[in-house]
């Protein structure tokens, strides 16, 4: 179900939120606001506060109309790659807020491998193309995944779009400081441990052991820690820590109770069973065919435990794609988790969520019920 008891949020709020406390943009500074079609009247609630801020707000519009008459009529190279123009403009800016389109993303996912590459490179699509694009230009940059809010994508996660758009607006525009706090409580409360116990009424009974690597919390700010470590990207809505698994210990049980939704597929109830750190057998309430598209031909470490996360989203609830940020979910991961300084890199991983759940740390109660204890 829906969040729909939360007070729906203005554009103007998520705005401010983002602007202020994600970007933390300030008098003078110049921000870059990229949208399509679909997102335009938010898009230009940005502008607006930009300069309510006192900031110096671009706002770059691209037609979806004129995207696809162009690439109907082979015009390729002049949608492939940024242009100058639009370089320049990052370069010159301390902000850049990007909407992702086309809107028309059951279009987009028809197209022809040769035609996606030279649109986008080798980044998949336009979400792995902003934040290579970002990266390069080391402009401090946020996503909006209300961008992906799209008709065509509801029809394929089977919900409402009016919905799932109000959820998004909500959970975009959460106090990222406050989400940062609950961060530092929960990194705080696992401290050194490296035993975890995950319990569960419906039947998980799962033990894994962290790796000691650095944990990430992304709470939405690009703050001075952020950028010391590289780190100028966040996607909003935010809210979650993740932790690196020792790839060689899991034992027991763990049974999802939300479903994991991605455009290629769906599958739900997923029964996990793991022995001597591999996962030894599993069975899906439905959609074993999703799983099992990427899992049978991906290579060694497919089946080793890799991180483990925790929602502190608290609007959180049905939204698909963004399932993990939920307050109170935990993430099982399997297979890549080489980008938390773990072992396996091999281009493959896979998400499972529980809500929920008991969590205890080397013996210790750190979660109840999916609260922080």
């Amino acid at each position: 179900m829906f969040d729909n008891d939360a007070r729906t949020r203005s554009p103007a709020e998520l705005a401010r939120v983002v602007l202020e406390g994600s970007l933390k943009l300030n008098k003078g500074s110049s921000v870059v606001i990229e949208t399509w079609d679909h997102t335009r009247a938010i898009a230009e609630e940005f502008v607006a506060e930009s300069r309510r801020l006192g900031a110096r707000p671009v706002l770059v519009y691209q037609s979806e109309s004129a995207f696809w008459d162009s690439l109907d009529r082979q015009r390729l190279e002049s949608l492939s790659g940024p242009p100058a123009s639009l370089q320049a403009a990052l370069r010159a800016s301390q902000a850049y807020v990007y909407f992702p389109g086309p809107g028309d993303l059951e279009r987009v996912r028809s197209l022809p491998e040769e035609t996606r590459a030279t649109l986008w490179g080798s980044h998949g699509g336009p979400n792995g193309y902003w934040e290579a694009t970002a990266r390069a230009l080391g402009v401090p940059s946020v996503r909006m995944e209300i961008g992906n809010v799209t008709e065509s994508d509801a029809r394929l996660f089977g919900v409402d779009v009016v919905a799932w758009r109000r959820e998004l607006e909500q959970a975009s525009a959460v106090d990222p400081f406050q989400l940062q706090h609950d961060a530092r409580r929960l990194i705080d409360a696992i401290g050194t441990g490296r035993e975890i116990e995950i319990a569960h009424p419906n039947g998980t009974r799962l033990a894994v052991r962290l790796l000691g690597t650095r944990p990430w919390a992304d709470d939405g700010v690009i703050d001075t820690d952020d950028r010391r470590h590289g780190q100028r990207l966040a996607s909003v809505p935010a809210g979650i820590v993740s932790l690196a698994l020792d790839e060689k210990l899991a034992e027991g049980r763990f049974v999802a109770n939300l479903p994991t939704r991605k455009r290629q597929g769906a599958f739900d109830g997923a029964d996990l069973r793991f022995r001597k750190g591999l996962l030894e057998s599993f069975r899906f309430r439905s959609g074993e065919a999703a799983f099992l598209g990427r899992y049978a031909t991906a290579s060694d470490g497919r089946d080793r435990p890799a991180m483990i996360e925790f929602g502190l989203n608290p609007h959180i609830r049905n939204a698909p794609n963004v399932e993990g940020l939920g307050r109170g979910t935990i993430t099982l991961r399997i297979g890549d988790n080489f980008q938390m300084g773990g072992r396996t890199r091999i281009g493959y991983g896979e998400r499972f969520y529980l809500t929920g759940a008991d969590v205890r740390v080397d013996g210790r109660p750190v979660i109840r019920q999916g609260e922080l204890a």
